[in-house]
C-alpha cells in the first residue's frame, strides 16, 4: 500500500446536539451532511486519480453516519465499504448519550476538563472517565490500521470518527517523531476533512497533510502530495 487517506464523517445529528457517543449508535447524517456526500466523494475520487492509484479499498465504522458519508465515494469508485469494528467512536459509559449542557449540570469537573481539552490544554490520558479508555481506543484503532495496511491495494480511504482518527494520527505522528509519546491532545478535524499518509514498502508512514477540506484536495492537496513524490 502506498497511500492512506483518513476522512472524518460529515455532519450528523449528534454533532448538532453536541452529544456524546453511545453503544447503540444509530446516529445519522443531517440534511446538510447528506447533501455534501456526493461532492465529497467526487473530490476524493478525483484526488485518488491524481495519485495514480487504481486499486482502492474503502473502510468505515459500522455507524450509520460513516456509511452515509462514504456513499458518494463508493458510488464513484463502484466499490462497497468494508466496516471495521476497530474504527468505532470511543464510548464513555458515564457520558454516553448526554449533551454537553447535560454534562455541565451532572459533572461540572468533567465538563471543565473537556473544555480545556478542546482548547488544546488538557491531556486525554488525565481526563476524568475518558483517560482509562484512551489507550484501549489506541490499541483497537492501531489493530484496524494494521489490517487495512496489509490489504492488497494501492490506497485505502478510511471514513471514521474524530476520536478514532485522532488516535490514528497521533500514533503515526509519534512513530514519525512529531509528537510526544505520553500525551494525547486535541486535534482539529472538521467534518469531511482529510489527512493523507504516505506509506513506504516497510509500512513506515509519514503525514503529508491533515485537516484539509476535501474541496482543497485537488489544489493545495496536490501540491503537498508532490512534495513527497507520487512514485
Amino acid at each position: 500500500m502506498k497511500w492512506l487517506l483518513l476522512v472524518r464523517h460529515l455532519e450528523s445529528a449528534k454533532n448538532v446536539r453536541d452529544s456524546f457517543a453511545q453503544s447503540a449508535d444509530e446516529d445519522h447524517l443531517t440534511e446538510t451532511g447528506r447533501s455534501e456526500a456526493a461532492l465529497v466523494g467526487a473530490n476524493i475520487a478525483e484526488f485518488l486519480a491524481f495519485l495514480r492509484v487504481t486499486r482502492v479499498r474503502v473502510y468505515c465504522s459500522p455507524a450509520p453516519r460513516t456509511n452515509e458519508s462514504v456513499s458518494g465515494l463508493c458510488s464513484r469508485l463502484g466499490v462497497q465499504a468494508r466496516e471495521l469494528e476497530g474504527l468505532r467512536s470511543i464510548v464513555v459509559p458515564e457520558t454516553a448519550g448526554l449533551s454537553l449542557s447535560e454534562l455541565r449540570l451532572i459533572d461540572p469537573e468533567a465538563a471543565r476538563e473537556l473544555n480545556l481539552y478542546r482548547a488544546g490544554l488538557f491531556d486525554t490520558y488525565a481526563m476524568k472517565h475518558v483517560g482509562p479508555l484512551a489507550r484501549q481506543l489506541e490499541r483497537r484503532v492501531n489493530d484496524a490500521l494494521l489490517e487495512i495496511l496489509s490489504a492488497p491495494a494501492e490506497a485505502a480511504v478510511v471514513v471514521a470518527h474524530r476520536s478514532a482518527l485522532t488516535a490514528a494520527l497521533l500514533g503515526i505522528a509519534r512513530e514519525a517523531g512529531y509528537y510526544p509519546k505520553e500525551f494525547f491532545g486535541f486535534l482539529p478535524i472538521d467534518f469531511g476533512a482529510s489527512a493523507l499518509i504516505r506509506v513506504s514498502d516497510r509500512n513506515v508512514s509519514d503525514i503529508v497533510f491533515a485537516n484539509l477540506p476535501t474541496a482543497s484536495m485537488n489544489t493545495w492537496g496536490r501540491e503537498l502530495a508532490l512534495t513527497v513524490g507520487l512514485d
